[in-house]
């Protein structure tokens, strides 16, 4: 599995990562985050998958909708950790 860092290597993927953040306690369906990070839909597309299968992003489908939010659970696992390597030094 690759590392938060190694995903947010591309901006498109930092700037959903970080959007949905800021909204930890919403969902989003795709056209939706497009219009608010204003890129494109079919980006949004090609991207959320990868931020699916990396479980950084939760999806939930709703008849023919997906909606798209943090991985709260994973995203706090990173954090300790990186909180825990800080403390070791």
């Amino acid at each position: 599995m690759k590392s938060l860092f190694e995903v947010c290597n591309s901006k498109t993927k930092a700037k959903i990562i970080q959007f949905l953040y800021s909204n930890k306690d919403k969902e989003f369906y795709g056209k939706e985050l497009a219009n608010q990070l204003n890129i494109g839909e079919s980006l949004i597309c090609v991207v959320i998958p990868t931020l699916v299968n990396e479980d950084y992003v939760i999806i939930k489908k709703l008849g023919n909708m997906r909606f798209y939010s943090l991985n709260k659970m994973k995203i706090r696992e990173i954090l300790q950790s990186m909180l825990s390597r800080l403390e070791e030094r």
